[in-house]
């Protein structure tokens, strides 16, 4: 049997990083992640936006969030929001922007994926026009 990964990163656009969470990471998993993510924002060509899928899982442990909130201090990251419905969520992306010192126009926590979309649209018009979100973002 093959365990899904807690989370998957996919650029999907050159200007654009889709990042999926299928549950909550243990300590290992998120150590990962942010080897990950750091690689993917080193091999970007461009200053990159993300999106977060949070439906299904987060990050939770503080640490993590701080070292994440470094990240959002890269060049490459040009801002970043996300979706999700749970109130813990909430807490964990608001303690992420406290790390990253950013404001909630920078980032954001949207209940759905549209609202998050929308949110990427005002920041950089058309980063998400052409893509297959409902195929990207199914279960």
């Amino acid at each position: 049997m093959t365990t899904r990964p807690a989370y998957s990163i996919r650029r999907v656009s050159p200007a654009l990083v889709l990042i999926r969470w299928y549950t909550i990471p243990d300590d290992r998993a998120e150590q990962h992640y942010l080897e990950a993510l750091e690689q993917v924002l080193n091999d970007c060509d461009r200053p990159c936006y993300f999106l977060s899928d949070l439906r299904k899982g987060r990050i939770i442990t503080l640490s993590t969030l701080q070292a994440l909130g470094a990240l959002a201090h890269h060049p490459n990251w040009a801002g970043s929001t996300a979706f999700g419905d749970e109130p813990f969520t909430q807490i964990m992306v608001g303690s992420f922007q406290m790390f990253a010192r950013s404001t909630p126009s920078a980032n954001g926590l949207h209940t759905h994926a549209a609202q998050a979309l929308a949110f990427l649209e005002s920041l950089q018009p058309g980063i998400t026009q052409g893509i297959d979100w409902e195929t990207l973002l199914a279960d």
